[in-house]
């Protein structure tokens, strides 16, 4: 009752303490580890406190639309989504003035900017490789569609092509099919 009847109560043990918010590390955000291994390559500098995905595509973008490129909508459209596919690295190419050889177990792109300037090797799983043999790899020329329809290919043609990826058939469309496969199970074609 005693507390109830007066109006102030002063404490004088009580005490607020200013707590001041502990700084967490900032931590590099990297959705797109496509994206971002170009990046890394691109600008060699500590890129820690600097990068910001959202931002850099936006860049990307601001760019692409100086200039003139096939398909240029479709990567536009490409680049804002959270994953970039391989068919947007041409233009990343051209707007850093990079060559890249991307490459897996049994095929390769071709990206090239400038034919004097150095030329760097992307391996499938995002790791910059060296001296690369690409003359037993199979030469895609365009990544926007690297295999035709099946009714485009001889028979012969596919057997010459099923060489480089190491596969049999019988049929022409089990050629086909397990081309296509291949192709799909290394994200080049969606």
């Amino acid at each position: 009752m005693f507390f109830y009847e007066r109006k102030h109560y002063y404490n004088p043990e009580f005490s607020i303490e200013l707590h001041k918010k502990k700084n967490k590390p900032k931590i590099l955000e990297k959705k797109d580890l496509f994206f971002y291994c170009i990046y890394q390559k691109v600008h060699d500098y500590n890129i820690l406190d600097k990068y910001n995905e959202n931002l850099e595509k936006i860049k990307v973008i601001e760019c692409l639309q100086k200039i003139k490129l096939k398909y240029q909508d479709k990567i536009i459209e490409l680049l804002s989504e959270s994953t970039m596919p391989l068919c947007c690295l041409n233009a990343l190419c051209v707007i850093w003035k990079i060559n890249i050889i991307w490459f897996s177990d049994y095929c390769y792109c071709e990206f090239k900017y400038n034919e004097n300037e150095v030329i760097h090797y992307l391996y499938h799983d995002l790791q910059w490789k060296t001296n690369v043999y690409l003359s037993d790899k199979y030469k895609i020329e365009d990544v926007f569609k690297p295999l035709k329809c099946m009714s485009y290919y001889k028979l012969d043609d596919l057997k010459e092509m099923s060489q480089y990826f190491k596969i049999e058939g019988k049929k022409k469309k089990d050629y086909y099919d397990n081309i296509l496969d291949y192709l799909k199970f290394i994200k080049l074609i969606l």
